[in-house]
């Protein structure tokens, strides 16, 4: 990463990426336009305690980079993928705050995911070390977003950001599955990333 600026607004995308895609991109992109921040970091995640039967870090490590070589505001981190046993977000968040202590993080999340955070491990310390900004799509509910916004900032002292995202709805698992039965997912995932695939022959049906 270009560490010529000693501190950066930096954003922060973590999944499995299996694979990665444009909805994955755009609400990167979305969170640096109107978030004003000047770099995001895509973390694929490691060992996931949440998710079995994950392709190879190694494959997805480099999808991840191919998806996003093409932007210069991007770029991709292996510190989960490095990091022996399961893989927490507080950890991750930690680990960024002594690569870059002069940096303000904002830990990009969908909607859905706000509302789960309070069951994760040590929310207490991924909330205090970022600002959590949070994707909404046009229609989204904002009823129990505000109230767990409210609960969250009440308990944890969160600091929480709102921004409005593209409707894109496609998940990894439905274009796996378009992939094993040879249906095409061109224009859900960058050319690169399934030159890749079909490269290595991932997902294909068992």
């Amino acid at each position: 990463m270009d560490c010529m600026k000693s501190a950066y607004r930096t954003g922060i995308v973590g999944g499995t990426f299996d694979p990665i895609h444009y909805g994955h991109l755009i609400i990167g992109e979305t969170a640096r336009e109107q978030l004003g921040l000047d770099r995001v970091i895509f973390i694929p995640s490691g060992n996931s305690y949440m998710k079995q039967d994950v392709t190879e870090h190694i494959h997805r490590l480099r999808m991840t980079e191919l998806a996003t070589c093409d932007n210069p505001h991007f770029s991709v981190s292996d510190i989960e993928i490095n990091r022996s046993g399961p893989t927490y977000t507080y950890e991750t968040l930690l680990t960024c705050k002594q690569l870059y202590p002069d940096d303000r993080f904002y830990f990009i999340v969908g909607a859905d995911t706000l509302l789960s955070i309070s069951s994760w491990k040590h929310p207490e310390i991924v909330l205090a070390n970022c600002t959590l900004a949070v994707s909404v799509r046009e229609g989204y509910p904002l009823e129990r977003l505000n109230q767990e916004t409210a609960i969250l900032k009440d308990k944890f002292n969160a600091d929480i950001t709102i921004f409005t995202s593209e409707r894109y709805d496609i998940s990894s698992t439905v274009l796996k599955d378009k992939i094993r039965n040879n249906q095409s997912v061109k224009y859900f995932i960058p050319d690169l990333v399934m030159d890749y695939i079909r490269k290595n022959k991932l997902y294909q049906a068992k």
